[in-house]
């Protein structure tokens, strides 16, 4: 009875220490297992070690047999580590904790995919080195001052899931234009502040509020345009900014602190010089509202105003079917598809591209058109699976090829559909390289810096030229 009893009682151990998280490390990455999920979680490396060099995280590992997906990079897991030089993160993490990549200044992009649902605070923070942000479309929340200090960032995607621009999110960063998502709901408190490049900021009409001190000394900033939603400006919100116009879509004005008060939003010279524009039929509730009043030169627009614009679409293939798709309601995508090899021509020779470019824009009654989506769908890797005839004289040997959906803009480059593990590259013109990617599941991103409008995108052993 006493020996039953005790190997009851070591089974009840057995199973508690199974059900707790064990620590591990492979690949030269350490994890923490949670055996109940199968699920692991990237952590820091501990004993005064750092994780160096170019870093892949697998989307899942094996331990003892069984595999477990990797899900999230836990707060401070890279914290300081000044020597990595680049991270890929695979889509199966979800979260990305506080100060995970804080002052890793080895980084200079970084693309957050779409797997990933929330960052938590000062996830970036200090990354001086990182030009170029892209957060993925179903990230909805980021933590205040998540790219805080990340003085070299110049452009950021963001993705359209995000509900709202937290406090400090962007405070004292390289950014010179910004565009921010409908659907977010609010600016917080000192998001952009200290952002001296930031030259344009556009605000979707699904604004608002815009915090405290939001814009606070981005001296570059000359125009910028509240939309009709926004029912609240924070104090200094605009201060310190060279606004040389300054556009309201409000039709119903509210108070607003003006020029004689030290927490206005607005600089008194912003009152005295910029020119105002007010909807038509306003200007007089304009002229007699507080605070707007204060305006010295306020001028009405011509025609009803109008911040509603249709969500640029999105652009997918699968199974021979394109796909378009916006996030605005009762929005109808149009658009164009050319085929380049319907071409006219001379001569004996003509080399079939099997590519084709594809724009599309999004309408809707009541909405201005979307911008243009530019794609370029191409068949990559074809290999026969037979040779020359086969023994029916009437049919060719099959030709495999995998269909692949290229997009770039906004300062990353977008493959879809290549096969796991498909080395892909993005070059400029003259050669260099821009940024590089093995093919995930799913959609895999690659941040590149140029200016150009026409890059090389490399998949597998062949080259596309890409439009921006």
């Amino acid at each position: 009875m006493k020996s039953y009893t005790y190997i009851l009682a070591l089974m009840a151990q057995l199973c508690s220490l199974t059900a707790m998280a064990t620590e591990i490390e492979t690949g030269g990455i350490r994890y923490d297992i949670d055996a109940k999920e199968q699920s692991a979680s990237v952590i820091a490396k501990g004993s005064g070690e750092k994780y160096e060099g170019d870093i892949v995280i697998p989307a899942s590992i094996i331990f003892n047999n069984m595999k477990y997906d990797v899900t999230a990079i836990q707060k401070q897991a890279f914290y300081n580590c000044r020597e990595m030089t680049s991270v890929v993160i695979p889509s199966s993490v979800m979260e990305i904790g506080a100060y995970a990549f804080c002052y890793c200044n080895g980084l200079t992009s970084i693309v957050i995919p779409n797997g990933v649902k929330s960052i938590e605070i000062g996830a970036f923070w200090g990354c001086g080195n990182i030009t170029q942000a892209v957060i993925g479309n179903n990230v909805t929340t980021i933590g205040s001052s998540a790219f805080a200090y990340c003085t070299a960032l110049a452009t950021v995607t963001i993705g359209n899931s995000v509900e709202s621009i937290s406090d400090g999110m962007f405070w004292g960063t390289g950014l010179v234009r910004v565009t921010i998502p409908e659907g977010v709901t609010s600016i917080g408190g000192s998001a952009f502040y200290g952002c001296l490049d930031l030259k344009s900021v556009t605000i979707p009409s699904s604004v608002t509020s815009i915090g405290a001190s939001a814009f606070y000394g981005c001296r570059s900033l000359t125009n910028v345009t509240i939309p009709m939603g926004v029912e609240e400006i924070g104090d200094r919100a605009f201060l310190g900014c060279n606004l040389e116009t300054v556009t309201s879509l409000i039709t119903m004005p509210f108070h607003l602190k003006g020029k004689d008060d030290d927490y206005s939003p607005f600089a008194e010279s912003t009152f005295a010089t910029a020119t105002f524009y007010v909807p038509e039929g306003t200007i007089d509730k304009y002229k007699t509202t507080v605070g707007w009043e204060d305006f010295e030169f306020i001028e009405e627009m011509e025609g009803e105003p109008t911040d509603r614009v249709c969500a640029k679409p999105t652009i997918h293939y699968q199974d021979r079917h394109l796909t378009f798709t916006s996030a605005t309601p009762g929005a109808v995508c149009k658009g164009r598809i050319s085929d380049e090899d319907i071409q006219t021509f001379e001569g004996n020779d003509l080399m079939l591209s099997a590519k084709y470019t594809i724009t599309a824009y999004a309408t809707c009654e009541g909405y201005e058109d979307s911008e243009i989506a530019t794609a370029t769908l191409c068949w990559i890797d074809a290999t026969l699976l037979s040779e020359g005839i086969t023994d029916d004289e009437d049919v060719v040997a099959e030709i495999r090829a995998v269909p692949v959906l290229i997009q770039a803009e906004a300062g990353a480059v977008t493959v879809d559909g290549a096969n796991v593990g498909t080395p892909i590259s993005v070059y400029d013109l003259s050669g260099r390289l821009l940024g590089s990617a093995k093919a995930a599941n799913g959609m895999t991103k690659i941040a590149v810096a140029t200016a150009e409008k026409m890059v090389v995108v490399r998949v597998g052993n062949q080259s596309v030229k890409i439009v921006k």
